[in-house]
């Protein structure tokens, strides 16, 4: 069972509620309840205001998962999943203007979404998280999300959500009718992908210019002086020299013949 919808309307205040129930036990289908209760003064009635069990006439569809909203005009409508033994589960919408009879959605019920499929896991989980609600912005645009199957699988479920109103002034449409209010689908989970074999790719070679070397100038490496401290000597002992004498030839002398120096006469007086 969804949430309950409150509403406070010149001071009447209401609770607005969905379910679903199976018709028939145990063989059904499955129907949506709806229920308007007035619990004005925080009084909650023993009966509701009023009160249906939604099967469109009869046709034969499982109808479950409901949830409920109500525009600022008092307009409802219920959003919910359908199907059949020969129609996969698919997204329906229906409604009542605040004007309609009582214990009736006197606008019909519509196709959101068609499914093209269904789950066939065994964990039987569905719409969990289903909803219909109220735009803020306008207080008249009923949005609904809701699960659904384009194709049959275990658990690849899809999700799709919509967008419609309630037009003042629209005739009661039969209740095989189409509302005046068109859903916007809009597909919120990626389709899976089907991967594509790809040819590889050949490699092109490409001529490359090689590499021209430019030469850097290098700075002349600068000599650090470096003090050296001497090696100390070390004494080696050196043998004595021993005097060898040698012979001398004793010197011969040799006869220089000397001139006599040459008389200058002197002058006597």
């Amino acid at each position: 069972m969804a949430q309950t919808t409150h509403q406070n309307r010149s001071g009447t205040e209401s609770l607005w509620a969905s379910q679903t129930v199976i018709l028939n036990y145990p063989s059904g289908p499955t129907a949506i309840r709806w229920y308007q209760m007035n619990v004005t003064g925080g009084n909650f009635p023993a009966t509701p205001v009023q009160q249906q069990d939604w099967t469109n006439g009869g046709d034969g569809l499982w109808r479950w998962m409901p949830s409920i909203a109500v525009d600022q005009n008092g307009n409802m409508a219920i959003g919910y999943s359908t199907s059949s033994a020969t129609q996969e589960p698919s997204i329906r919408y229906a409604g009542r203007l605040a004007s309609d009879p009582l214990n009736n959605l006197g606008q019909g019920e519509a196709i959101m979404t068609a499914g093209g499929g269904h789950q066939t896991h065994s964990s039987g989980r569905w719409g969990d998280y289903s909803m219909l609600t109220i735009d803020p912005a306008d207080n008249l645009s009923f949005w609904h999300t809701n699960e659904y199957y384009p194709d049959t699988s275990s658990a690849d479920w899809f999700t799709r959500i919509g967008k419609f109103q309630f037009t003042a002034g629209s005739p009661t449409p039969t209740p095989t009718g189409t509302p005046m209010a068109t859903a916007t689908p809009t597909a919120t989970r990626p389709p899976k992908a089907t991967p594509t074999a790809t040819a590889p790719t050949t490699a092109t070679p490409t001529a490359t210019a090689p590499a021209t070397a430019t030469p850097t100038a290098t700075a002349p490496a600068t000599a650090t002086p470096t003090a050296t401290r001497p090696p100390k000597a070390t004494p080696t002992a050196t043998a004595p020299a021993t005097a060898t004498p040698t012979a001398s030839a004793p010197a011969t002398a040799t006869p220089t013949a000397t001139r006599p120096p040459k008389a200058t006469p002197t002058a006597t007086p």
